[in-house]
């Protein structure tokens, strides 16, 4: 976990007693996907976007053992704060959500 990286961005609970045991108890959890660090020549399905909908495109064409498929998405690994959904909020406007208003 970046300690320097969480703490780039504003979070309501950044004068909180409870953020060193949430930070502490996020750095355990491994729910993020892991990035491919080669790549096949070519795939039989590349999916740009992973939203919801391309999400769940790439997995259901992904159960077809005989399928490749590349997933793409943009932008860099969010803050491990962003799993928490009542902190959430506080990410609205920053690049974790492309300074979305």
């Amino acid at each position: 976990m970046d300690i320097a990286a969480e703490q780039a961005y504003p979070t309501p609970l950044a004068n909180s007693t409870f953020l060193s045991m949430l930070l502490l108890s996020l750095a355990g959890q491994r729910h993020t996907p892991k990035t491919a660090t080669t790549f096949n020549e070519e795939y039989d399905y590349v999916i740009v976007g992973a939203g919801s909908a391309g999400s769940v495109l790439a997995s259901r064409l992904s159960e077809i053992p005989c399928v490749s498929v590349l997933l793409l998405e943009a932008g860099k690994a969010p803050p491990y704060l962003t799993e928490v959904p009542g902190i959430a909020v506080g990410f609205w406007t920053s690049d974790v959500a492309w300074n979305y208003r």
